[in-house]
């Protein structure tokens, strides 16, 4: 799996993504069960304002708790707070960002991109190259241009004939 693709899975940006890596020291790789607990992180840190550092162990425990609960609880030490996640639901979106990433993810291709070819017609024309003339001569016959092209070069020598 590339960056790219990686990135849409988690709904974050590549560069996000290689941060989040850094911060988190991860090892290098891209997977979808990762993507699925940074994915998590991801929107626990956002959600709650809490560092990635944080949420990550948090979101490893709420997919690891599915899926025998399909809301997990968290509550801090002094039971003031508690958080909850909608396993089901994040699994659900999760699903549809995974979809997403593996049917219209294009990817980019190695080197530069081709210059596209306008074809011999349309790049004479846009050289400039009277096009009518050259169909009009295609349309006759072989016997037809070369007695025109005798008529022409007659013409030709009448005319240097004809110079004082």
């Amino acid at each position: 799996m590339k960056l790219g693709q990686f990135a849409t899975i988690v709904g974050a940006l590549p560069r996000w993504v290689q941060n989040a890596y850094q911060v988190l020291q991860l090892d290098p790789g891209y997977d979808e069960e990762r993507a699925k607990l940074l994915g998590l992180a991801r929107q626990l840190h956002e959600a709650l304002g809490i560092p990635l550092v944080e949420s990550w162990p948090l979101a490893q425990e709420a997919l690891a708790a599915w899926p025998d609960q399909e809301i997990w609880r968290c509550e801090d030490t002094a039971g003031v707070v508690t958080l909850e996640v909608d396993v089901r639901r994040y699994l659900s979106n999760y699903a549809v960002r995974l979809s997403l990433a593996r049917s219209s993810y294009g990817g980019t291709k190695r080197g530069r991109p081709r210059k596209g070819r306008k074809g011999g017609v349309a790049e004479a024309r846009a050289y400039g190259i009277d096009i009518g003339l050259l169909r009009e001569a295609l349309e006759r016959t072989p016997a037809e241009r070369l007695r025109r092209l005798e008529d022409d070069v007659a013409f030709v020598q009448a005319l240097r004939v004809a110079e004082p």
